[in-house]
C-alpha cells in the first residue's frame, strides 16, 4: 500500500506546484481586473504604473495611472468630491506615494449602499502630471 499513496502524494504535490506556479502572490490583486471593475474606459489608452491590493480579510486594490484621455469610472454620477486628506494620507501609507500631497489634486469618493458591508472607491486625480490613483475596497474599513 505504501507504493500507490506514494504515488498520490507525488502527484498531489506536483499539482499544488504547478498551480502555485502562475502568480508569485495567490492573494494579491489582479490589476487589469480592477482596472475593468473601476471604469469603462479602454485599457489600451492607459498605463498602469504601479498597482497593489490584497484579497485577504476583504477585497483592498489600488492603481497609479497615466491614462492617454480622460478616464470614464464606473458608477461617475455616484462619486461625490472629497477633501484630498485621508487619500493623500492612505496612498503615502499603502502604494509608497511619498511624494504626493493635495496641491492640485481633485479627489472624489464612492460607496456602493446597496451593499451591507464596508466598501468604497476613491479617485485621486493629479493635473500636475495627469496620473490618477483609484481605490476599491470591499468588506473592510477605510
Amino acid at each position: 500500500m505504501v507504493g500507490p499513496l506514494r504515488t498520490t502524494a507525488a502527484a498531489v504535490a506536483a499539482a499544488i506546484h504547478i498551480a502555485g506556479c502562475g502568480s508569485a502572490d495567490p492573494t494579491a490583486t489582479d490589476p487589469l481586473k480592477v482596472f475593468a471593475d473601476g471604469f469603462l474606459s479602454d485599457p489600451d489608452r492607459v498605463v498602469i504604473e504601479a498597482e497593489g491590493g490584497t484579497i485577504i480579510g476583504g477585497y483592498d486594490a489600488w492603481l497609479r495611472l497615466m491614462p492617454a484621455e480622460p478616464l470614464q469610472p464606473r458608477f461617475a454620477d455616484g462619486f461625490e468630491p472629497i477633501d484630498c486628506d485621508a487619500p493623500v494620507a492612505w496612498l503615502r501609507r499603502v502604494a509608497g506615494a511619498e511624494g504626493l500631497d493635495s496641491t492640485g489634486l481633485l479627489c472624489r469618493a464612492y460607496r456602493d449602499a446597496r451593499l451591507d458591508i464596508p466598501n468604497g472607491r476613491w479617485l485621486v486625480e493629479d493635473y500636475r502630471d495627469g496620473r490618477t490613483w483609484f481605490r476599491v475596497w470591499k468588506g473592510k474599513g477605510d
